[in-house]
């Protein structure tokens, strides 16, 4: 048989889930989800794909996973899973609309199809739907079966035929109907009688010898058993002195790094005082004070240099004459009052008109005379304010000259005070040699804050450790092969099965203790024997066909007996002693897989007698146990949906603890409504995936 593992779970649609995606890993997978979520339906999902719907003509809902997990918006169920099954990947897809259901099964590396016929559970997992429903498949326990005919029947077929196909409910029919011709349905007379006796004296001598043989077997197993006890310590002693290297090599990598951050505080150290010896004491805000004063001085001096070569004169405008009056007026006036003061002699009127012509004249003289002296006025006032305005700008611009000077001495001053904080001389002192400075105190300080962050690490570091006993616990110490977790997880492993084995090896000793006490002979009871023999001989010619069936069915059950149950009763005994811290130690299966245990006095009782929480380790250890058998040992996903609602926190750690171990070789899918699993995993510091719908 090979390993299977689920890789991707695709869901188009399918219940109340659509379009999730999920990729599990190997180990645990857990989903932890509140009730009516989807983790019921994502369970019932992966049975779909492989088997498709089952008990679609049921009336009841519950039992109808068909009308259960249609959609309600649409009759199409869809979805593929892809499982790695030994060395090669396949791909199941799967879609069921109305009466239509569909299914590839694929492999994945050559694209090949297999037949369409075949069942993707059957072909993958070599099982039936329904032993695949009570092995790996963990649906939600609301009453476990302590008791599993449908199981029982093939186990039997597992042991007698290595096929589980083979009916044996079939071939036991037919040897029971062939007992009921050759003896009869009635089962009395002397036959019967007689075989009876024999039958008991028959048992009685092979429990006799099979004492014997026992107390041989228990011995030899005694001896097999104390060896692979001693063997055990010893691999046990040389995982913890693998552990103790591992503690050892912790302590060399924790060396190595302190010294590592001593190296590195060391180097930033230096770096700091190199930045240190370029900057000195000088900080980049006071370089930036110089950097602006040196700024301020600049501009300064630039408007002193322009206010000295600003133009003290005002734009002169060409120079109006002086208004003169015509002196035309005046000659022409008097010129005619003369005239009229002749002609008035000779002449009654005529002169007057002359002379008042005369006086016009000199009227019009002495208005543009008037006229002259208002123009002349008016220049003299504008010359006289142009040159008012000459001495008020010459004034301002003195004015200006000295508060810019001033301002320029400020600056100076305060240049120079910059200057004398940082320790610069100022002569040759230009804007990019205090840029460089600035820059240079930059890099000092970051260099001062890498070293302080360092010393701070170390000191961290360094703190509460005891170097020399670190160093001391370092030496010898080697490259582990593997790392701590698998080494304390082989270490608990072993230390568990020493005990379990140490457990073993008392109850060997105790059974050859009681075989010894009991002391049956043999001898009386082969006497008796033959005498009942010899009266049952003539009689059991005419029988013989029958005691060849009877002796099949016997060999038949001998063989399921012997083989079988016993083989599942060990391993789900290993499995519900770790799952109940040890409380029960021996349990049983008879050919009905129903088990009986008994507790750490001694007591032995049926599972129906344990409590709901005992009851439900039981069957997850039987059901563990049976996958174990039903798939010859390879890792198979187990699907665990709300297991351990009844489950105390003690049993839970137990029962995960066991589950964990389990996923050393299986994957699991546990599937939860609380957060009590993932902090039970948590503490016991088991890893996990987690998935989420």
């Amino acid at each position: 048989m090979q390993d299977l593992r689920i890789t991707r779970m695709e869901i188009i649609s399918f219940g109340k889930l659509k379009n999730l995606v999920l990729e599990p890993e190997k180990g645990i997978n857990l989903l932890t989800a509140p009730n009516e979520s989807g983790k019921s339906t994502l369970a019932a999902f992966l049975k779909f794909v492989l088997y498709g719907f089952t008990d679609g003509r049921k009336k009841e809902l519950a039992e109808n996973d068909k009308k259960l997990y249609t959609p309600w918006d649409t009759p199409l169920a869809e979805g593929s899973v892809t499982l790695w099954a030994g060395e090669k990947l396949y791909r199941v897809a799967r879609s069921s609309a109305g009466t239509k259901e569909t299914c590839t099964l694929t492999e994945v590396a050559t694209g090949k199809t297999l037949p369409a016929g075949e069942v993707p559970g059957e072909y993958l997992f070599g099982v039936s739907e329904e032993v695949f429903s009570r092995t790996v498949f963990f649906k939600q326990l609301t009453a476990p079966q302590i008791k599993d005919g449908v199981l029982a029947e093939q186990l039997q077929n597992v042991a007698v035929s290595s096929e589980e196909q083979l009916s044996s409910k079939k071939a036991l029919d037919r040897l029971t109907k062939a007992k009921n011709e050759l003896k009869g349905r009635a089962g009395n007379g002397k036959i019967p009688a007689l075989e009876r006796e024999l039958a008991g004296l028959e048992t009685a001598l092979s429990d006799a010898w099979e004492e014997r043989r026992e107390l041989t077997a228990f011995r030899e197993e005694e001896e097999k058993q104390q060896k692979l006890l001693d063997a055990n310590k010893k691999r046990t002693a040389e995982t913890g002195e693998e552990l103790e290297n591992l503690r050892r090599y912790d302590a060399a990598l924790k060396l190595k790094n302190l010294r590592r951050l001593q190296a590195e505080t060391e180097k930033a150290e230096a770096d700091y005082l190199e930045a240190k010896a370029i900057s000195g004491e000088t900080s980049p805000v006071q370089v930036r004070r110089a950097m602006d004063a040196l700024g301020r001085l600049d501009t300064a001096a630039e408007k002193v240099r322009r206010l000295e070569t600003l133009s003290e004169e005002l734009p002169v405008s060409e120079a109006a004459p002086k208004a003169k009056a015509s002196i035309l007026p005046l000659v022409l006036g008097c010129v005619l009052l003369a005239a009229g003061a002749v002609l008035l002699a000779f002449l009654p009127i005529v002169p007057f008109a002359v002379m008042a012509l005369g006086v016009g004249g000199l009227i019009w003289y002495f208005r543009g005379v008037g006229k002259a002296k208002v123009a002349n006025a008016a220049v003299a006032a504008r010359e006289a304010a142009d040159r008012e305005l000459l001495e008020n700008k010459k004034r301002e611009k003195q004015t200006l000259l000295l508060e810019a000077k001033a301002e320029e001495q400020k600056a100076k001053d305060a240049f120079a005070e910059a200057l004398a904080l940082i320790g610069v001389e100022k002569m040759g002192c230009t804007y990019d040699t205090l840029a460089a400075l600035e820059a240079a105190c930059f890099a000092a300080e970051k260099k001062e804050t890498a070293y302080q962050t360092a010393a701070r690490g170390m000191e961290i570091a360094f703190q509460d450790v005891d170097l020399p006993a670190l160093e001391e616990l370092a030496k010898d110490a080697k490259i582990p092969a593997r790392d701590r977790a698998a080494v304390e997880r082989e270490l608990r492993f072993l230390e568990e099965q020493s005990r379990m084995m140490g457990d073993r090896l008392s109850v060997t000793r105790r059974s050859i203790a009681v075989i010894e006490g009991r002391g049956t002979d043999p001898g009386v009871l082969t006497g008796k024997r033959d005498a009942v023999r010899s009266q049952l001989e003539e009689a059991r010619i005419r029988y013989t066909a029958y005691e060849a069936a009877r002796a099949g069915i016997e060999e038949a059950s001998d063989l399921m007996k012997s083989l079988v149950s016993p083989r599942v009763g060990e391993m789900a005994e290993v499995y519900f002693a770790a799952a109940t811290g040890g409380k029960y130690r021996s349990l049983s299966v008879d050919t009905r897989l129903s088990m009986e245990l008994r507790d750490e006095n001694g007591v032995s009782r049926d599972c129906d007698y344990l409590s709901a929480g005992a009851k439900d380790s039981a069957y997850l250890s039987l059901r563990l146990a049976l996958t174990e058998l039903f798939f010859a040992g390879a890792g198979m996903p187990l699907i665990l949906d709300d297991a351990f609602g009844r489950l105390d926190d003690e049993r839970l750690a137990s029962m995960l603890k066991v589950l964990a171990a389990a996923g050393q070789k299986h994957q699991l899918f546990l599937f939860c409504c609380t957060d009590r699993e993932e902090d039970t995993l948590k503490t016991l510091g088991v890893s996990y995936t987690k998935l989420e719908i």
